[in-house]
């Protein structure tokens, strides 16, 4: 975690069938008409949730990503725990009914062998919020001991299409996140400034989108 930035969670009650069928939900309204998935566009949605289109986010600049998206506790208390805080330090930030979470989930065409080098997935990016979970982020708080890793998807080289299901946790709009005192060394300040989550979230989406 420290190094990486990232863990697999084992052992968790969710079932291969019940992921199975998420997957194959996914595949089911990714198969529908244009028509019908541009009906219920993030557009639509006063807080961007619905559906997004090939070629809609940037995340590398000059190169479109090639997917499609709907956006629709318990590891903030480990991760309090391995930071030397109380077990529900982060509780209020993550678990409350103003908290921002989104379930996104993405298709991935297929791209020819010849291709594969300028159809990116998704281009390389760190995420914005606290916490995600991935199907198949915290350096301002902990003043880089744990940090959001630098990541990007390459679309399929075969004729099959790719599937995957994020869950983000981006906590409260009002919180502002400024670095925890644990994560500081006897004498050692703050790389970041404190920042209100709405603003940074503000600043992440305008420039990808």
């Amino acid at each position: 975690m420290l190094a990486p930035g990232f863990f697999q969670i084992v052992g968790h009650s969710i079932s291969p069938d019940l992921r199975g069928r998420l997957l194959k939900a996914l595949e089911l309204f990714f198969a529908l008409s244009a028509e019908t998935k541009q009906s219920v566009h993030r557009r639509h949605s006063p807080c961007l949730r619905g559906y997004e289109g090939l070629s809609e986010q940037e995340l590398e600049k000059g190169v479109r990503d090639q997917k499609e998206g709907f956006m629709i506790g318990l590891m903030f208390r480990l991760m309090a725990l391995s930071l030397g805080l109380e077990e529900r330090y982060f509780d209020a930030f993550a678990d409350s009914k103003d908290s921002v979470t989104m379930c996104r989930s993405h298709r991935y065409p297929p791209t020819p062998p010849d291709a594969a080098e300028m159809n990116k997935g998704i281009g390389p990016h760190t995420d914005s919020g606290a916490l995600t979970l991935l199907l198949q982020d915290e350096k301002r708080w902990t003043n880089d001991k744990y940090t959001s890793t630098l990541h990007r998807v390459m679309s399929p080289v075969s004729a099959q299409y790719r599937y995957s299901v994020a869950f983000f946790n981006k906590g409260l709009l009002d919180q502002v996140i400024s670095c925890i005192p644990t994560c500081l060394e006897p004498d050692e300040k703050p790389r970041y400034s404190p920042v209100v989550v709405e603003e940074h979230l503000k600043d992440c989406y305008t420039r990808s989108f």
